[in-house]
């Protein structure tokens, strides 16, 4: 998790913590596999860099004025491009065809509750379909979790009427949550979790499949019986 409190050359400060999706392709007409760097988390404050799969934190280093992030996981300084308080852009490998673009968080949507009882929420409640996609959040861990002789992160298997392998996973940043699932081989879903009760999940869309189109709400299957 990271927060600031620099200015960039531009004479404003950076505050909050900003986390990477809907990174940008450099070159449309040119292939592309993957999406740059989504779930990286900038705390600017603290002068950490995390992800939203690992508890592990590193220490930075920003100089505004050079625009340039040192950091310990790199021999190099990591260049990059501030848009006011709107976006950070970073260009952490200039072979690859994406630029990773860090946007602030708004973190006034806490939860008065543990992410165990959370994840026992979303498993045990029945979602209905959006879209056309069925979603059955389980606890079981996802196929390359399960291959894996030291599972390294906390994926879920989850079950839906896609055809490929997928998963879930939460994270927790300030007491408020992120829910971040794959429905395919290619793209992360990240949505923040507004709000919890009977009623289902309220959800800001963050980065998303283009077939769910602004999955706001993950509303349960009620029981007439």
């Amino acid at each position: 998790m990271l927060l600031f409190g620099f200015s960039n050359s531009y004479g404003q400060e950076l505050d909050g913590v900003w986390m990477s999706y809907n990174n940008r392709v450099m070159e449309p007409s040119k292939s592309s596999y993957g999406l740059g760097m989504p779930g990286l988390i900038l705390d600017f404050q603290k002068l950490e860099m995390g992800h939203y799969l690992r508890d592990t934190l590193v220490n930075i280093e920003p100089n505004f004025r050079r625009h340039k992030i040192k950091t310990e996981l790199r021999k190099k300084k990591l260049r990059f491009k501030a848009y006011g308080k709107d976006s950070l852009e970073v260009d952490f490998n200039k072979k690859d065809n994406f630029i990773t673009v860090f946007r602030p968080l708004d973190l006034g949507h806490k939860l008065e509750m543990k992410e165990s009882e959370l994840a026992e929420f979303i498993v045990k409640t029945k979602f209905q379909p959006h879209n056309g996609v069925g979603f059955d959040f389980t606890n079981e861990p996802d196929y390359f979790e399960k291959m894996s002789d030291k599972p390294k992160s906390k994926k879920r298997f989850l079950k839906s009427s896609t055809s490929h392998p997928s998963y879930w996973f939460l994270k927790e940043i300030n007491q408020n949550y992120f829910l971040v699932f794959s429905l395919d081989i290619h793209l992360e879903n990240i949505y923040q979790i507004i709000q919890v009760s009977k009623d289902g999940l309220v959800l800001k869309p963050l980065q998303e499949d283009y077939y769910l189109n602004e999955l706001t709400e993950l509303k349960p299957v009620y029981n007439n019986g």
